[in-house]
C-alpha cells in the first residue's frame, strides 16, 4: 500500500541546551532555596512545594527538546512537532501542487503582513528552506523547513514546474567533480 512515495525525516531544533541549562539552573535554585526555608522556618510541609518545584523544573527543561516529524505521503506534507519525545501536535498538513513559492530561505523575499509563518525548522540558517502555499484554515502561509536530501530530491521531481526548483543531491555533485 505504500510505495516509494512515503518517507518521513525528524528534525531537531537547535539553539535549545542554553534555555535548557537556564531552566535547570534557575529551577534548582528555587528549589534548594525552599529545602533551606523549610529548614531554617521549620515549616516541613514546604518539603511538598519544594518537590513540586523540582518536578515543573524536569518539566519545562524537557520541554524544551523539540523535534519536528516531516512526512511525506505521495504529494501530500504533513508536519508534527514533538515536545520531549512524549507529546505530540500536528501543525500543518498540505500537498505539493498549492505550493506557490519554494526555494532556499536566503533567495526568499520579504514575508508579507498577509501571511502566517509556519516555523518548522532546525535553525534559522543556510539549510533553512520556505514553501509558500494557501492553506484552508491559516490562509496564506509561509513554511520555514529543514528538509534532507530525500525530501529536497522528491521536491525537485513533484513541485509545480512554474516554481523552477531544481536540486542535485551533494553525493552527486561530489561525484560529478571527481569525474570532471
Amino acid at each position: 500500500m505504500l510505495g516509494s512515495d512515503f518517507f518521513e525525516a525528524l528534525v531537531k531544533k537547535e539553539n535549545t541546551d542554553s534555555k535548557v541549562l537556564l531552566t535547570f539552573i534557575l529551577g534548582s535554585c528555587i528549589t534548594f532555596l525552599i529545602i533551606a526555608a523549610s529548614f531554617f522556618l521549620q515549616v516541613f510541609a514546604l518539603l511538598f512545594l519544594a518537590l513540586i518545584a523540582g518536578f515543573l523544573t524536569w518539566y519545562l527543561a524537557t520541554n524544551c527538546q523539540i523535534e519536528y516529524e516531516y512526512v511525506m505521503a505521495e504529494e501530500e506534507l504533513s508536519i508534527t512537532k514533538i515536545l520531549a519525545e512524549r507529546k505530540r501536535k500536528p501543525m500543518i498538513t498540505t500537498t505539493l501542487p498549492k505550493f506557490t513559492a519554494f526555494g532556499k530561505l536566503n533567495d526568499a523575499p520579504p514575508l508579507p503582513d498577509s501571511f502566517t509563518l509556519v516555523l518548522a525548522c532546525a535553525a534559522l540558517d543556510e539549510n533553512t528552506y520556505y514553501a509558500e502555499f494557501t492553506h484552508e484554515a491559516y490562509g496564506n502561509v509561509r513554511l520555514l523547513m529543514t528538509p534532507d536530501e530525500q525530501f529536497l530530491t522528491y521536491f525537485a521531481k513533484k513541485l509545480p514546474r512554474n516554481l523552477h526548483f531544481s536540486y542535485t543531491p551533494a553525493s552527486k555533485q561530489e561525484t560529478d567533480e571527481t569525474e570532471g
